[in-house]
């Protein structure tokens, strides 16, 4: 049977240094003993002159920003520098925009426009505006007449978009009624009257109302008819009140009873020209005038 090769191997363990004689077929087992010892104790297979023996430094990791990239934490040798546990980049998380609400101006305050910001860094992305104030639009509160039984206000004014009063309006008194007297009307023959009372002329309210009279009705006498003559007037039957000028009388005029004479002339006899007398007194109206007799033709 063939000896097995063997190789002289040396390994740090704590700082301190080992040899061993091993058969070539055994190595790869002291080897894969070798590469945990390094993993879990910092040891490593070395030459005579032996490797760095490394003292651990944590690199601190930075956190990544809006606009930076950051980095994990990592480990290097504080002796060679070499990176144990190298770091790995972390992407910048870019910005992280939060409306910033618009805020309304009011009558007395400035308001903001809408902007934006960074929720995780604070930076202002879009800058709020300032709108100015917008001041009062004034309105003005007519005034209310004071009435009889209600009070009154004097013209005032108001904002109508805040609601603030700018000239508080004062009550006025209620004025009270303004009685007057409303004196009686007496009734005549035809036309009703009425009972004193009384109302308010400023608004009209009644408070002692007037009651209706009846009207009187005529009180009549009968006078009888008088025949007219040719110089005094005559009057038929009429009625008179005693207590108004109301009357049936009919006037009738003075006049004479006239006639018509005339006497037509003949080839013989003489005539009269047309004339006119008063048949009641026998005046002559319009005398009448000879006409000679005609006379053969």
């Amino acid at each position: 049977m063939q000896k097995n090769k063997v190789k002289r191997v040396q390994f740090v363990n704590d700082g301190k240094s080992h040899k061993s004689r091993i058969c070539v077929a055994c190595f790869a087992l002291v080897l894969v003993l070798a590469v945990i010892s390094i993993l879990f104790t910092g040891c490593h297979l070395t030459t005579d002159n032996g490797p760095c023996q490394h003292t651990k430094v944590i690199a601190q990791g930075k956190p990544a920003t809006c606009l930076e990239d950051g980095l994990t934490e990592g480990l290097y040798c504080s002796k060679c520098n070499e990176a144990i546990q190298p770091q790995e980049v972390i992407p910048k998380l870019g910005h992280n925009a939060v409306v910033d609400a618009a805020v309304p101006a009011t009558c007395l305050t400035a308001g903001l426009a809408e902007g934006s910001h960074c929720d995780r860094c604070g930076e202002i992305i879009v800058a709020q505006e300032e709108i100015k104030a917008l001041g009062h639009n004034v309105i003005v509160d007519a005034a209310i007449p004071a009435t009889c039984l209600t009070a009154g206000l004097t013209e005032g004014s108001h904002c109508d978009r805040c609601g603030e009063t700018l000239v508080v309006q004062e009550e006025i008194k209620a004025l009270g009624h303004n009685i007057v007297i409303d004196e009686a009307v007496e009734p005549t023959c035809v036309a009703t009257g009425l009972t004193e009372g009384s109302h308010c002329d400023r608004c009209e309210e009644v408070f002692e109302e007037q009651e209706v009279i009846n009207s009187l009705g005529h009180d009549l006498t009968y006078i009888e008819a008088k025949a007219k003559t040719c110089t005094e007037i005559g009057w038929s039957a009429y009625e008179v009140c005693s207590r108004c000028d109301h009357t049936t009388y009919n006037e009738i005029p003075a006049s004479h009873e006239v006639v018509v004479d005339q006497v037509t002339a003949t080839c013989t006899n003489a005539g009269l020209s047309e004339g006119k007398h008063c048949l009641d007194c026998g005046i002559i109206i319009e005398r009448q005038q000879p006409i000679d007799a005609l006379g053969h033709v």
